[in-house]
Formats: structure tokens, C-alpha cells, sequence
């Protein structure tokens, strides 16, 4: 029997709502965020933007067809929306990106570019036609003959369409944000990055407060090169 709802008892860290005021919440439908980093529209617009006060409101919200992410339409409260994601409300013309606040806790930031989006590249293959192909952290899958792009860096991209504006290189001097770990939520430029070059994993480093820290190369995710973050 497929289970329709969750118990908030079990939400996963980064959902941003109170556990105890009710026993059970919508179950998100499966999507190209993992499970940590995402949550249902219906929640992130009820709980967290409190732009509704109850999910009957919500309903008729996204009924409406006034909710867009990633410049599509939501047709219904179980679409998930995660990290990065760029939610839009027509009717009073806002836009924000679902960012993570320091407490790592998923939230809205507000967006002046509702028609750009940054992505993190976590798979890279040759496909058909000498192709490359790319799949980033939230499901996308862009093929093209460029490969100068790495597992690790971010592409800028126009949504909805895909079209790829710029590649956001993890390098030294980049700005990005870890997704987990003790700094999860923080902006940090990197200082270095350690390539082991046996089985151990790469790792980062940069500073806070003087106080030099290491980090696995797969919790962070680029925002920016020269110390200049594309989100405004």
C-alpha cells in the first residue's frame, strides 16, 4: 500500500516546519532532488512563505496555475521543490530561489533573475553522436559537445529552456555553499582544493575567522568564481 501522507516526526532536518503541531503532512511525489534537500510546494508556501493559511487555501493556489518553479507551472501541492529551485507567484509578481539558511534549514530568498538558475554538475558520460552529457544536481540532463565542464562545477542556465549561460568552475577564489556537514548553509570561498590522488576522497579547504577547516569536494556547490556569487 503506497503511503499518501509522512509523519513530521521523520521530516527530514532540513524542512524548516514544526514537528509537533500535527501528526501527519503531505509526502512529497519522487523528483530529481534527493530527499534532504527538497520539499512539497504545498509546505513552502503554507509554512514557510505563509502566503496561505491552510492546505485548502494552497489547493486553490495552485489550482489557479499561478505557481510556476523553474518557470513551469505546479499542478499540484506534492511537487517538490528543492535546492536552488526558483518558485514564482504571478498574481503579485515575486520570485525566490529555495536557499538554505546557516541553521541549514531550507528557505525563500528573494530573486531579481526568475529566469536563471544555477545547477551542480554530479554526473558526466559520452553519449550518442561523440555528445557529452551532464546530469546535475536537480535531475537535468543537458547534452552537448562541450567537455570542458568537471563533476563538481556549476552551470548558469536559463530556464525554462535550458540553455546554458556560463560554467561556474570549482576552483580557488570560487564562492559556493556547503550542503552538509557542520558549515551546512554557509557562503565560503575556497582557499584550496586537495587532490589526494589515491582512494581517499578530495577534499576542500577555506577559512573562518582565521581558523583554517577541510571539507569533502562533494558537499559543496559553487555559486560563483573571483569571490562574486551569481545569485542576486
Amino acid at each position: 500500500m503506497i503511503k499518501r501522507h509522512i509523519k513530521r516526526l521523520v521530516f527530514p532536518n532540513t524542512w524548516n516546519v514544526l514537528r509537533k503541531e500535527n501528526t501527519f503532512s503531505i509526502k512529497p511525489n519522487p523528483s530529481g532532488h534527493n530527499k534532504e534537500n527538497s520539499i512539497p510546494i504545498s509546505i513552502l508556501i503554507r509554512d514557510i512563505s505563509n502566503m496561505t493559511k491552510n492546505t485548502k487555501e494552497t489547493k486553490q493556489l495552485i489550482n489557479d496555475r499561478v505557481v510556476l518553479v523553474d518557470g513551469k507551472k505546479v499542478k499540484t501541492i506534492k511537487r517538490p521543490v528543492g535546492f536552488m529551485d526558483v518558485v514564482s507567484f504571478e498574481k503579485i509578481n515575486e520570485n525566490y530561489i529555495v536557499n538554505l539558511q546557516k541553521n541549514g534549514k531550507l528557505n525563500l530568498s528573494e530573486t531579481k533573475n526568475p529566469k536563471q538558475k544555477i545547477c551542480k554538475i554530479t554526473k558526466k558520460w559520452m553519449s550518442q553522436g561523440k555528445n557529452i552529457s551532464y546530469s546535475t544536481h536537480d535531475g537535468r540532463t543537458f547534452i552537448t559537445k562541450n567537455n570542458e565542464y568537471k563533476i563538481g562545477d556549476s552551470l548558469l542556465v536559463e530556464i525554462p529552456n535550458q540553455k546554458i549561460l556560463k560554467c561556474l568552475k570549482l576552483e580557488k577564489d570560487c564562492i559556493g555553499m556547503f550542503l552538509g556537514g557542520g558549515n551546512k548553509g554557509k557562503e565560503l570561498v575556497l582557499t584550496n582544493i586537495v587532490e589526494t590522488g589515491n582512494r581517499q576522497e578530495d577534499y576542500l579547504e577555506f577559512e573562518i575567522e582565521n581558523i583554517k577547516y577541510k571539507s569533502p569536494k562533494k558537499l559543496f556547490f559553487v555559486l560563483g568564481n573571483n569571490k562574486k556569487s551569481e545569485l542576486v
